[in-house]
């Protein structure tokens, strides 16, 4: 068939087999793992190192230089993972995993990030967590924080002056153990949304403002993530905006209630000198040591430090350490084998593990659970995130 010069023509092929999609799934997957680890890990260096300086002492010009750094690189943190995120999800490579968590916790922790994003803007921040909301639920935290994530940060993004506010509230208990339904209200003063484009702004890669005159950076990504999110947990958003005033979006959730009510533990104490205790550290990045080295040492842990697999089996052999904080991606031996080897030495068959990852791809969490990992810290490394995760171990431990 002859095409016009310059034109186009696709061969459209045989449909794939069940098998061969199986097979292009899995490369999906393997390459967007890939991808994921390659980029976050000089990322989370970057980050990290930039965390580090600005402890130190600089002149007010160096601290612009290293501020607007740290931005730039947050800036491009957030279209990784707003990349891979639609990609997992336009692939159907989501995994949906079913937890207990205090969602009381996990919205906290995401209204002190954006607290200090919009101290940077100079405009208001408001998080209130109203008491129906239970201690614990059932339910993918995970997944739940990064749609709450998405919504938050995009009213953040379009609000230049006045407030941004978040209400979560639930509704009234009346049988134990049933779903409940969680709703959670984004109020913001920003540049608001004509009516008639309230239609398409959950379309993927849409913003109002199109062109080189735009005054907006990003891919418009965001809210099309929450609201696949959303709809694959089971909830809807509703979105009510008026152009120079502001916007609201409502996240409506279904939330399972676990049969007992589990108490939410409150802030552990932190140890001073001399109860320091011992943590296994398993990378062979140099970056993420010296970060998380300086982290646990102003905490005053004793801190191991191994730059691969078998180095952490030896240290493990010879020494009896409180936690393990675990690289999955290693040369010669990952972490997973690694976890297998040290679980057979005696002293530490019940020792906490802690995968400490630039992958965050759902098998490789699944996989931490079949090797004795029992929880996930992802890089690039957030200080307090980390220090909580080490506690809660320890503490679980006994110890």
């Amino acid at each position: 068939m002859a095409t016009e010069p310059g034109s186009f023509s696709a061969v459209q092929g045989p449909p794939l087999s069940v098998v061969q999609r199986d097979e292009l799934d899995r490369l999906k997957g393997q390459f967007l793992a890939s991808l994921n680890h390659e980029i976050r890990t000089p990322l989370s260096g970057l980050l990290g190192m930039t965390e580090l300086l600005l402890e130190t002492e600089l002149t007010e010009e160096q601290m612009e230089y290293v501020r607007s750094t740290r931005e730039c690189a947050n800036s491009l943190l957030e279209v990784l993972n707003s990349v891979l995120a639609y990609s997992a999800l336009q692939g159907g490579l989501y995994r949906f995993e079913s937890t207990e968590f205090s969602p009381r916790e996990l919205i906290g922790s995401l209204g002190q990030e954006a607290a200090a994003r919009a101290e940077t803007k100079g405009i208001e921040w408001e998080l209130r967590i109203e008491d129906s909301v239970p201690s614990t639920v059932s339910g993918s935290p995970r997944h739940l924080r990064e749609c709450v994530w998405q919504v938050v940060q995009n009213a953040l993004k379009f609000t230049n002056t006045g407030s941004v506010r978040v209400t979560v509230a639930c509704d009234p208990l009346e049988t134990a153990g049933v779903e409940r339904t969680m709703r959670i209200q984004v109020r913001d003063t920003g540049i608001g949304i004509p009516s008639e484009d309230l239609i398409q702004i959950f379309d993927s890669f849409t913003q109002l403002e199109n062109g080189l005159a735009r005054s907006y950076s990003g891919l418009g990504l965001g809210l099309a993530i929450a609201d696949k999110l959303v709809r694959k947990m089971g909830g809807l958003i509703q979105a009510e905006s008026q152009l120079g005033k502001g916007s609201v979006f409502t996240l409506i959730l279904p939330v399972q209630m676990p049969a007992l009510e589990i108490a939410v533990r409150p802030p552990l104490a932190r140890r001073g000198p001399g109860t320091a205790r011992r943590i296994l550290l398993v990378d062979d990045n140099k970056i993420a040591q010296q970060i998380i080295r300086h982290v646990l040492r102003r905490e005053h842990y004793e801190l191991l430090v191994a730059d691969s697999g078998e180095e952490a089996v030896s240290l493990a052999r010879d020494n009896e350490c409180d936690l393990i904080l675990m690289d999955l991606q290693m040369p010669r031996q990952d972490g997973f084998t690694t976890a297998d080897e040290i679980r057979r030495i005696p002293h530490h068959a019940h020792t906490p593990i802690l995968a400490v990852s630039a992958n965050q791809a759902d098998e490789h969490r699944a996989q931490c659970a079949l090797h004795g990992i029992q929880g996930f810290i992802p890089k690039p490394i957030d200080r307090q995130a980390l220090l909580r995760a080490a506690e809660q171990a320890l503490a679980s431990r006994g110890r």
